[in-house]
């Protein structure tokens, strides 16, 4: 008909003058291609639990390489990202290398490049301010994330703490990276892609871990197998001190697809695998084999 309806807790309301041409049913259909089918704990195992697990034995994934680290990076390209971080052309900045790390300074601000792919921004100036704004600084935030390194999608906001600096109150913000609609994740416990400290509209520290799609990358899809949960923790009970399958299932705290992401100068392919949050602890497993890939 065209016409579009809401539906509240006791009431449905008609929403007049406004027209649709397009078909929602098209748009169901395009959502479910694009999404991964999945199923809850309780209609799983009948746990009552809001975690969520693929209802398919593969998946199929766009086939993707990651470049991490900065070592191979052209120095056209890094002067390019020095005159983006720190607003002037490269004539005017100051240049160091030492121990495999390219700082840049200009004035107050000062970047630095390192060759395990860590870009580092200070801004070593006075400000005041006296009160948090939480809005404010996150806006800055993701204004200087897009400004400065072109990051404008595939990113999302993992937490946020309060910090401080010389009396000053501000927050900071953790970014991380998806491909698609999985998460990346790094090894390393300091595993945020991305950590920036903001104080309204002043940014103090900006922390990046750099990392890139391959320059040739393949684009087809592979189907990845998909081995139940159940019969993942089955496989690793030893893990857990030999706890029944269903007490473990029962304990566990959030279930998530991520892709492991290792530090690699080379074009290579991340690992699909199940992060369980489990008794304040991050478990890693293969999800075609079962295998703990890490914890912490």
């Amino acid at each position: 008909l065209g016409e579009i309806y809401i539906s509240g807790s006791k009431n449905f309301y008609k929403l007049v003058d406004i027209k649709v041409d397009f078909s929602i049913n098209e748009i169901l259909d395009e959502v479910k291609a694009k999404g991964i089918r999945a199923v809850n704990f309780y209609e799983a195992y009948g746990i009552k639990k809001d975690i969520y697990i693929p209802d398919e034995d593969y998946l199929s994934l766009q086939k993707v390489a990651y470049v991490s680290g900065l070592s191979k990076l052209e120095e056209g390209m890094k002067s390019n990202l020095a005159e983006r971080f720190l607003g002037i052309p490269i004539d005017y900045i100051r240049e160091m290398s030492v121990d495999g790390k390219n700082t840049y300074v200009y004035e107050n601000e000062y970047l630095s490049l390192s060759s395990d792919g860590i870009i580092e921004y200070s801004l070593e100036s006075l400000f005041d301010v006296k009160s948090r704004d939480l809005n404010k600084s996150l806006d800055r935030a993701v204004e200087f994330i897009a400004q400065k390194t072109g990051i404008s999608s595939g990113i999302y906001l993992e937490k946020i703490e309060p910090c401080d600096y010389n009396d000053s109150l501000g927050y900071r913000f953790f970014f991380n990276l998806k491909d698609g609609q999985i998460p990346l994740v790094l090894p390393s416990k300091d595993h945020s892609f991305i950590e920036i400290d903001v104080y309204s509209e002043y940014v103090k520290n900006y922390r990046e871990y750099y990392i890139r799609k391959d320059d040739n990358p393949i684009y087809k899809k592979e189907k990845i197998s998909i081995e139940g949960i159940h019969k993942i923790l089955r496989k690793n009970r030893r893990h857990f001190n030999n706890k029944p399958v269903m007490e473990i299932l029962s304990s566990i705290e959030n279930l998530n697809l991520v892709y492991l992401i290792f530090s690699s100068d080379e074009a290579e392919e991340p690992t699909l695998v199940y992060e369980m949050t489990y008794m304040g602890n991050f478990y890693y497993f293969n999800v075609e084999n079962g295998s703990l890939m890490m914890v912490r």
